[in-house]
């Protein structure tokens, strides 16, 4: 059983090894801030699927050897007492060298936390590009409005609901400065 177990663990072992590799060559240092917003949001839209693909394929390896390593520790639980000996020595054999099940699971659930803060970064960096591209609301652009004549108000409060309404539905729902607004008062 232990040697299926083996030919099973190989395979993933050799694809997690690959992976932690190649996650340790990306590049995560932090993008060009004299590039244009655009460039930025294509650079990080890149980036966050490149993240999200490792990070996908990590956590499937990371289970699987989880798995397989439970796998192997039941097994080995329920080995006669005559082949427990050898079954655990397989194990120690398997789980414990410098590439061994245990250390890989340990690494690649620490890479998972590493790529997961940089996936949570490069999101975060990726929604503030999308507010600097998209006009914001406090940015208020020279409006021309026509002159209106509106009520004076002269102190009466029995014309202030009429002066107010006025005023209201021509100059206050209007998406202008409050100072231009004031002009209109």
């Amino acid at each position: 059983m232990s040697a299926s177990i083996i030919v099973q663990a190989t395979p993933v072992k050799a694809n997690l090894e690959g992976l932690l590799d190649e996650i340790q060559q990306m590049d995560l240092t932090p993008l060009d801030q004299k590039a244009t917003v655009e460039v930025l949001c294509q650079q990080c839209e890149a980036r966050a699927r490149i993240i999200k693909e490792k990070l996908m394929r990590l956590e499937k390896y990371v289970g699987t050897l989880e798995k397989i390593n439970d796998k192997w520790l039941e097994h080995i639980q329920l080995a006669p007492m005559s082949q427990k000996k050898k079954e655990e020595e397989k194990y120690e054999q398997m789980a414990n060298d410098d590439r061994g099940i245990l250390k890989l699971i340990n690494i690649g659930t620490d890479t998972i936390i590493t790529l997961s803060m940089y996936k949570d970064d490069t999101e975060l960096a990726l929604k503030r590009l999308a507010q600097i591209k998209e006009p914001s609301l406090t940015e208020c652009r020279p409006v021309n409005l026509p002159q209106l004549s509106l009520p004076t108000f002269s102190g009466d409060p029995k014309t202030w609901r009429e002066f107010w309404s006025s005023f209201e539905a021509s100059v206050h729902t209007q998406n202008i400065p409050d100072i231009q607004k004031l002009n209109y008062l």
